[in-house]
């Protein structure tokens, strides 16, 4: 834990702490170099637990889980807006940026949120399943979708009328997680039940898929050119599937129990948190090469990312900071990365083999791997 009580001693320097790691990356036996940068920037909501992300026309918004706030952070200036939702101790989780306006899920409040940041705001629709505990949102043909994990359920708002519909998961307590959507079809995880579930809305049928590895606690989700990814965050995989053929493809994460959590694809890789080691994860879904960065503040938890461009964003749940990682323009997959942190210290992880990799991950102690064993300091601040 003195890592991560540093970094609270650290909030004191200034409103907003900048922190920047430089990894280089070895190329080739020419010892060509890729540059990459990480920053990060502190909250200035004390212990607020940032969770869900998401990056629109260069402002990045975050819900504050336990700071019960909706965050805006601008990265051209490091200046921060905060608006604290009506609903006490909601738990904000997810979130969604459409047009101007901003959409969140309430998992303690139950109810779907919108902020209107240019205002500051809020209406709040509650969710007609009772303790439905709402975790992922994601706005489609100006319709709101999300999941209703406790209530097993997959729920749809229209904000223009208020009106719900939900649908009951056919797998009985699946616990559906992440969800996405795609053309006219939504798709989702679902924790509990080892599947990926597909739900058409406009007939109310589903189709659900076994993910190959058993009890892999499908989490993230991630739909691109006609392929669902996801993560594995027990499987220590990510995963894809081809929803044409069933046929299922996975990639073990070089990182010993690194618990993978969000995702995000861009082009032909696809980034990742490692939610227990502390780093952002990256695979090249042509060659199964992955690469991993350290992110700077020991402990930080990393768990929602976002991308655009070469801008990998993050959200650092127990940092509580916004971190970025640049990545360089260098072609290829790096063999060995290097970082070099403020402390003058430098790790060195061999992408691509997990015993290098894990031979140098921030080791935690046995029983703090997973959000229900978090740290006696961090307990108070847990989610699930």
């Amino acid at each position: 834990m003195g890592g991560f009580l540093s970094t609270r001693m650290l909030r004191y320097v200034g409103p907003v702490l900048l922190l920047s790691a430089v990894a280089f990356s070895i190329l080739t036996s020419h010892m060509q170099i890729e540059a990459s940068t990480m920053t990060e920037w502190a909250l200035p909501t004390v212990d607020s637990s940032p969770l869900g992300i998401f990056v629109s026309d260069g402002l990045v918004y975050f819900t504050e889980f336990w700071g019960n706030k909706i965050g805006r952070l601008d990265r051209s200036t490091g200046v921060f807006n905060e608006w604290t939702i009506p609903t006490g101790n909601s738990q904000p989780r997810s979130i969604f940026v459409s047009g101007d306006l901003v959409y969140f899920t309430e998992q303690s409040g139950n109810k779907i949120g919108r902020l209107d940041p240019a205002t500051g705001t809020f209406i709040e629709w509650t969710i007609p399943t009772g303790d439905s505990r709402p975790i992922s949102i994601y706005v489609s043909n100006t319709l709101i979708y999300f999941t209703e994990s406790q209530g097993n359920k997959i729920g749809c708002l229209n904000p223009a009328t208020g009106v719900f519909n939900e649908w009951t998961v056919p797998t009985i307590g699946s616990r559906p997680h992440s969800i996405s959507a795609s053309g006219d079809l939504v798709y989702f995880t679902e924790q509990s039940g080892n599947k990926i579930g597909r739900l058409n809305p406009a007939t109310g049928t589903f189709a659900e898929w076994t993910v190959p590895t058993d009890n892999s606690s499908p989490w993230g989700i991630f739909v691109f050119s006609g392929f669902v990814y996801f993560t594995e965050f027990d499987g220590n995989k990510i995963g894809c599937v081809d929803t044409a053929t069933g046929v299922f493809t996975e990639w073990t994460v070089p990182t010993n129990q690194s618990y993978p959590h969000g995702l995000f694809v861009s082009g032909n890789v696809i980034y990742f948190t490692e939610y227990a080691c502390n780093k952002i994860g990256r695979l090249n879904r042509s060659t199964g090469v992955f690469n991993e960065w350290i992110i700077p503040t020991n402990n930080s938890y990393p768990m929602g990312i976002s991308v655009t461009g070469s801008l990998v964003y993050f959200t650092e749940y127990a940092g509580d900071k916004i971190g970025c990682l640049t990545v360089g323009s260098a072609q290829g997959c790096p063999e060995i990365s290097m970082f070099v942190l403020f402390s003058g210290t430098v790790a060195v992880c061999e992408a691509g083999t997990s015993r290098q990799a894990s031979s140098i991950c921030p080791q935690l102690p046995a029983g703090r791997l997973k959000p229900s064993h978090l740290s006696s300091s961090l307990q108070s601040r847990r989610y699930t």
